[in-house]
């Protein structure tokens, strides 16, 4: 089909905007606090575009149709505005068009871009204009508006490695417009997600402890809310014990030892490999 983008596989929305929507409905989930789908490492992003189909000399009885269209993403890069920018640049290049009888051609003219932060509980997203300009924002769990810092770019940028290594797996169902890329594979991007991750798991920790003070109740919202260290360490523990990488596991995993007894077994079994 000509309005169709080259290797991403896209849904046609019903009503424009409607993708987002029901991603900020699941968010505030009526209560100030995520739904399900937000839990844990949360869920893909969300690119959402709009697109509009002009006439041509030949299709100008026609007039010009504006459609909505989603998709969502795995493994992109996320570390700051302009690389989600650079991403629906390659967008706009990939459009199709349709052949001279068609009478017209498709152009992006409006996109997207949303991707959680569970360390923070807050959804990042980039709008652009085509052409014009981008802005950014954040949305937290009761619909208020926040700007986007440095340090809310590095925790999406390890959330974005999270969820990669949690829902692109062998055998495991996976929506039918979920594109994944590769980007958060890169040298670069392991190497700063690695750096990053362990200092999380031990904040987490410490955040647990402190909610563990104000009674049981807190501990099980603050546990099913954002991704707990147990859950973190599962999911890079995976990672580097596929890639036999056991020395980077140790070096990883040896600060927690004291505030996380989890991940005892993991360096005996590291220790075991080299």
């Amino acid at each position: 089909m000509a309005e169709t983008i080259v290797d991403t596989p896209e849904v046609i929305e019903a009503t424009i905007g409607e993708a987002l929507d029901v991603r900020t409905y699941e968010l505030t989930n009526g209560n100030g606090r995520p739904s399900h789908s937000f839990r844990g490492v949360g869920p893909p992003d969300l690119c959402c575009l709009k697109k509009e189909w002009t006439p041509s000399v030949f299709g100008s009885l026609v007039g010009t149709e504006v459609t909505g269209y989603f998709h969502w993403l795995l493994g992109a890069d996320v570390s700051s505005p302009a690389a989600i920018c650079a991403y629906f640049q390659r967008l706009i290049v990939n459009q199709g068009q349709g052949g001279w009888l068609q009478g017209g051609k498709w152009h992006v003219s409006a996109c997207t871009y949303c991707t959680y932060n569970p360390f923070s509980q807050l959804d990042v997203r980039v709008e652009m204009t085509v052409p014009g300009n981008a802005t950014t924002s954040c949305v937290d769990c009761e619909g208020n508006v926040y700007e986007v810092d440095q340090q809310m770019w590095d925790e999406v940028m390890v959330a974005s490695f999270l969820r990669t290594l949690q829902h692109d797996t062998p055998g495991k169902n996976k929506l039918s417009c979920l594109k994944v890329c590769r980007d958060v594979f890169q040298p670069s991007f392991e190497s700063f997600v690695m750096k990053r991750a362990t200092p999380f798991c031990a904040r987490q920790l410490e955040a647990d402890s402190e909610h563990a003070d104000l009674g049981p109740m807190s501990m099980i919202r603050k546990s099913s809310d954002v991704p707990s260290c147990n859950m973190v360490i599962q999911l890079l523990y995976g990672y580097l014990v596929g890639q036999c990488r056991f020395r980077e596991l140790l070096e990883k995993f040896s600060p927690l030892v004291h505030s996380e007894p989890l991940v005892i077994p993991y360096l005996a079994w590291a220790v075991c490999c080299l």
